[in-house]
């Protein structure tokens, strides 16, 4: 083991870390120590595409987006970038999707889907013989109007033909995020019109939707995670500015918890909604409630987290301010930073997290390249 992994390990080992236990028998409060730094594998996975530059400025044309992964695939979308007249003016590119993929993981087949789109398409997942996704653009006929200022669309791809299922306005640049429950496409949108903000938790059934909830004079964050049963949302009351975390199933919404003033991000485990509150470093901490509702446990931290991301285990992967990466395990009140191979760690930023399995994650640390990270105990 290099010096500097155990330096890490000796640091780690003198920090202290207050865990409260809460159940429905109100237990008395119980401490835990701050876990030991976890070694991990990580693997590249290449990319089905190149990403171009421009020759003289090397400015990116175009990028990838990571839509979707699961134990068995991963799905990438092909966007293009904006190019630059010599004045600097943006040249906006006819098409901005172009094409989607999904990998097998296991055999590294690839299914190429020929997915031309004038809008983005960051978000879809695997359905039947194709795929679900969603994708916005600016609306032209928004007047201004803050609620409307980007249309969204949800449409299934079998290969040959689109079917559209959804569309609304929406008053934020995003498409409505999509995932998986046992199967099922869910997704969360915003239905505005120039009078009010509403959001939507629907899922897909054939090819139309059925709506499990509305909520009125609500906005979207646009982060909805899933482990592959239940699913959780984060909403925001126009009303008073107070914002909520929602748990649900196909069958609708069976929590509604309201969050603290400052909720740096969110997952959801096997077994547990997990959110990092605090805007001051004095006031971080780490809370899990439990799908049944019967615990909730809260551990005292030193740093904010950021790009929480559960997996079907019992495992989030999330990142501090300098990018790295670290883990927690709730159910066990375990904080510990992630420790990469050392070839790695020089490059590293982990800029966006997506679950695999119970303890792997597809990591988007360089503009060219994916790595599959896999948690070593």
């Amino acid at each position: 083991m290099k010096k500097k992994v155990i330096a890490l390990m000796i640091a780690f080992c003198f920090l202290y870390v207050g865990c409260m236990t809460i159940d429905s028998g109100k237990s008395q409060n119980t401490s835990a120590t701050y876990a030991e730094p976890v070694l991990s594998d990580v693997e590249e996975i290449n990319i089905p595409f190149a990403i171009e530059r421009e020759e003289l400025t090397g400015r990116m044309l175009n990028t990838m987006a990571v839509c979707y992964s699961d134990s068995k695939v991963l799905i990438l979308s092909n966007v293009n970038m904006d190019r630059y007249n010599e004045d600097t003016t943006p040249i906006i590119p006819e098409i901005r999707t172009d094409g989607i993929y999904l990998i097998e993981l296991d055999s590294k087949n690839i299914n190429f889907f020929n997915v031309k789109n004038k809008g983005t398409i960051y978000e879809a997942v695997p359905y039947k013989d194709g795929i679900v996704y969603t994708s916005y653009i600016s609306n032209e006929e928004s007047d201004g109007i803050e609620s409307i200022l980007y249309k969204w669309q949800v449409v299934y791809f079998d290969g040959n033909n689109e079917y559209l299922i959804d569309s609304g306005c929406s008053g934020r640049g995003t498409a409505p995020e999509i995932a998986l429950a046992k199967g099922q496409p869910i997704y969360v949108c915003e239905n505005n019109d120039k009078d009010s903000y509403n959001v939507s938790i629907r899922k897909i059934e054939d090819k139309n939707y059925v709506t499990l909830k509305d909520f009125s004079n609500y906005e979207s964050w646009n982060v909805l995670e899933s482990n592959g049963t239940s699913y959780c949302f984060e909403l925001n009351d126009r009303k008073n500015g107070s914002s909520a975390i929602f748990a649900g199933n196909l069958d609708g919404i069976y929590i509604e918890k309201e969050l603290p003033a400052i909720c740096n991000s969110y997952s959801i485990t096997d077994d547990y909604l997990v959110y990092s509150s605090g805007k001051e470093m004095e006031d971080a901490q780490l809370l899990g409630i439990s799908l049944d509702e019967q615990k909730e446990k809260i551990i005292k931290q030193t740093k904010r987290w950021y790009r929480m991301t559960g997996t079907v285990g019992n495992y989030c992967l999330m990142v501090d301010e300098g990018f790295n990466l670290y883990y927690v395990n709730i159910e066990d009140a375990k904080v510990g930073q992630v420790i990469l191979p050392e070839r790695y760690e020089e490059r590293w930023l982990s800029k966006g997290i997506s679950p695999l399995s119970k303890e792997s994650y597809i990591i988007n640390a360089d503009e060219e390249k994916l790595f599959k990270l896999t948690l070593k105990h």
